[in-house]
């Protein structure tokens, strides 16, 4: 007898990402006064394991990545279903409060009713029905509603197997491209797509603001098969050579699992989500609005804004005061000061 409660699905072993936030900028959020950090993004993979270091980082796998390289752009996966909603999780989605305050299909949402304040931070309470949802939702039309896409796959250098690695994107073209692709393959092999050998790619490209503007380079991500559709096909008949006696039984297991909802994020994970993705609907302002692949190419370094300088002394006493001040101030933690709220921005990766 199984336990009916548990959560059904495969482990996270680690996370796929091409941006995330800069620890080595903290800054003060204004309406909160907490430390934070601004997003950024890169021009290739990196891959991280589930634990976080002292500063709440994401701590780097290093032997997958002494594996790929410095600097990988693409990756060999296999996806863990043949049911591509299984493998590649999508909706809209808009996170404020540090929360997933409301996602939906396009059709119909459901959104957190807030019955309050505490202070600066929004009490909320059930989950309702929401409409509009799509095109017709200001909060799409505005951007502080972004689609969410979520990949689940086998890494070829992954050192067990007993879990998958996730890849989130909220950017419009590499959610389509991904979709586009996973039913492009279905459409060749006929409902197979499972330990199908694929790759995952990411590629800087130019793309243009929905609200004009000059075009800009966002990373853009792919999903495809290293081959002709020929020899796809030739994939498909191996896999049915030694899956063909279990497809029944393979697809009653992934029924379980296809009506299962999506888990909720944690608070820690929701407010990780809003601070990289959503930094322009956080209660504290981030340093630069990000997009929707992870904020902005990093492709400058250098430390946080230094704090301002006290006025010059006119007396002893004052000069020995700012003594004290200032060696006050290099005894404490280097924070940035707190941030105005920045203008919306255009996510980078919207066409």
């Amino acid at each position: 007898m199984a336990i009916k409660i548990l959560r059904k699905g495969l482990p996270v072993l680690g996370k796929v990402k091409i941006g995330g936030l800069n620890y080595e900028k903290p800054f003060k959020g204004k309406s909160d006064g907490l430390t934070h950090y601004p997003p950024m993004k890169w021009d290739h993979f990196k891959i991280f394991t589930t634990e976080k270091d002292q500063k709440g980082a994401p701590v780097l796998d290093g032997g997958i990545m002494e594996q790929l390289g410095e600097k990988p752009t693409e990756l060999d996966i296999v996806l863990p279903f043949d049911d591509p909603e299984l493998c590649f999780r999508t909706e809209l989605g808009y996170y404020r409060g540090g929360t997933r305050y409301c996602f939906g299909d396009g059709e119909k949402a459901f959104r957190l009713e807030v019955r309050g304040k505490n202070g600066n931070l929004p009490i909320y309470g059930e989950r309702k029905p929401h409409l509009p949802c799509g095109e017709t939702c200001e909060d799409l039309v505005s951007r502080r509603c972004k689609p969410s896409g979520t990949l689940s796959f086998l890494l070829k250098q992954q050192p067990f197997v007993g879990g998958v690695y996730v890849f989130r994107t909220h950017g419009w073209r590499s959610v389509a491209n991904i979709q586009e692709s996973i039913n492009a393959i279905l459409m060749v092999t006929r409902g197979l797509l499972a330990w199908i050998p694929l790759k995952l790619s990411v590629q800087m490209e130019m793309v243009q603001p929905k609200d004009g503007g000059a075009a800009q380079l966002a990373p853009i991500v792919k999903l495809f098969f290293p081959g002709s559709p020929i020899e796809l096909l030739g994939e498909r008949k191996k896999l049915l050579e030694i899956q063909g006696p279990l497809q029944a039984e393979i697809k009653r297991l992934e029924a379980g699992l296809v009506n299962q909802p999506a888990p909720e994020p944690t608070a820690e994970e929701a407010a990780e989500i809003e601070e990289e993705f959503y930094p322009e609907n956080a209660v504290a302002p981030t340093a630069a609005p990000g997009n929707g692949d992870g904020g902005f190419l990093d492709t400058a370094g250098g430390e946080a804004p230094p704090e301002p300088e006290p006025p010059p002394a006119k007396s002893a006493e004052t000069r020995k005061e700012s003594t004290r001040r200032a060696a006050q101030r290099s005894a404490e933690p280097k924070v940035a000061p707190a941030q105005d709220e920045p203008p919306p921005l255009d996510d980078g990766d919207l066409f």
